[in-house]
């Protein structure tokens, strides 16, 4: 057992600035539309206080060298091969677009393990990333390293078997096809310089991969994203994710989700349904009654606006879209913070005329919604819902 006592609270602190530019560059990556309320998405925080170890101390895999040196944050481990294995986040408030940011890591944790593939070593390392306002993520990060591949070795992961993946039993669905340009885009905005995403030969004769492997915060970010798809930007207030099997460049990957409020289920599959990743969130929630039933919904999308304008409920996140249809039947209008009192209250009142007069069987629900739950501001018009 190697003592690694003498790295257990070090520290390592880091700023930033949350530019425009970079936010650009992460919404373009993932096909994201911007927020409306100057947020930016969970996740980002992964572009933030980076490593910036000049390249002549860089490893022969891409990383920041590692020795017994006081400046080295990360213990000396002698293991060649390093993947993020794990995380688990709380999602304390929303990191804003131009703010200053700082990073606050410590190692919480150095353990030896024997695995099936050989001698393996997590390190724990906790991080605070904080905005203006105080802390904005917290965040437990296990990295792993693990001993060479032994020679005549399969690659990993195994070939794609004949199976098929079934998104049967999850209720959200969506295939994706990892690029070479995502995984460099991914690299570049975090400023990881790992060669298995990047460097074909590396990948597959030095550690023994089957192709390029995406990035376990790549998969983890696409889950979020899903997420965010479903529930509105900033809806979490935890994530948690494991690193179950490399997901290859240029493979389909599918990213499913179910579940809602503190028990939200999500995981990435290969095609053959080889499960490539596990994930775990709960929701930010609001809870209220009506004279109909109780809502439970994203936090961030009901607060108070001050005006009011009725938009097309086709333009919310689809989770929020369904939950609202389940609820409120055909009797409901959304509305949204985005023009004058005056012009809003009228047509907001000659909504609610014509839609009495399509249904008058139960009381109309009035959901109010700030600009930021839609997806595309709606202010020119007004749509009832089909």
């Amino acid at each position: 057992m190697s003592d690694y006592a003498a790295w257990i609270g070090r520290e390592e602190h880091r700023a930033d600035r949350i530019d425009p530019g970079l936010v650009t560059r992460w919404l373009a990556t993932l096909d994201h539309a911007a927020t409306a309320d100057g947020t930016v998405p969970q996740a980002l925080h992964w572009c933030l206080c980076t490593p910036d170890a000049a390249t002549a101390q860089l490893g022969p895999d891409g990383h920041p060298l590692r020795d017994d040196s006081p400046a080295s944050f990360l213990p000396p481990v002698p293991l060649p091969r390093r993947m993020w294995a794990a995380s688990k986040l709380e999602f304390l408030k929303s990191l804003h677009l131009g703010e200053p940011v700082s990073r606050r890591s410590r190692i919480a944790s150095v353990t030896e393990k024997q695995g099936g593939s050989g001698l393996l070593v997590f390190v724990d390392v906790m991080h605070e990333t904080s905005g203006a306002d105080g802390v904005a993520v917290r965040e437990v990060q296990s990295i792993v390293y693990r001993e060479a591949a032994p020679a005549g070795a399969p690659s990993a992961p195994p070939p794609l078997g004949k199976g098929r993946f079934d998104a049967t039993g999850w209720e959200t669905h969506r295939e994706i096809l990892p690029s070479e340009p995502l995984l460099f885009r991914f690299s570049a905005l975090t400023f990881n310089s790992h060669r298995i995403h990047y460097d074909l030969n590396y990948a597959t004769g030095e550690e023994g991969y089957r192709g390029l492997v995406v990035h376990g915060p790549l998969t983890a970010t696409l889950l979020l994203d899903l997420a965010a798809q479903e529930l509105g930007d900033n809806a979490l207030s935890s994530f948690a994710f494991r690193g179950l099997s490399p997901a290859i460049c240029g493979e389909a990957l599918h990213l499913v989700m179910r579940g809602s409020g503190g028990d939200i289920e999500l995981g990435a599959f290969a095609g053959d349904g080889r499960q490539v990743m596990s994930a775990s969130a709960s929701s930010r929630t609001w809870s209220g009654t009506t004279s109909q039933s109780k809502l439970t919904f994203p936090r961030a999308a009901f607060t108070t606006p001050r005006f009011f304008l009725p938009s097309s409920r086709a333009t919310l996140p689809t989770r929020l879209s369904r939950d609202l249809a389940r609820f409120c039947g055909r009797s409901c209008a959304c509305v949204s913070s985005s023009v004058s009192r005056a012009r809003a209250s009228e047509r907001l009142d000659s909504w609610v005329r014509k839609r009495r007069a399509v249904s008058t069987s139960s009381p109309l629900a009035v959901i109010r919604l700030p600009a930021s739950s839609f997806r595309r501001a709606n202010t020119s018009g007004l749509s009832r819902k089909p």
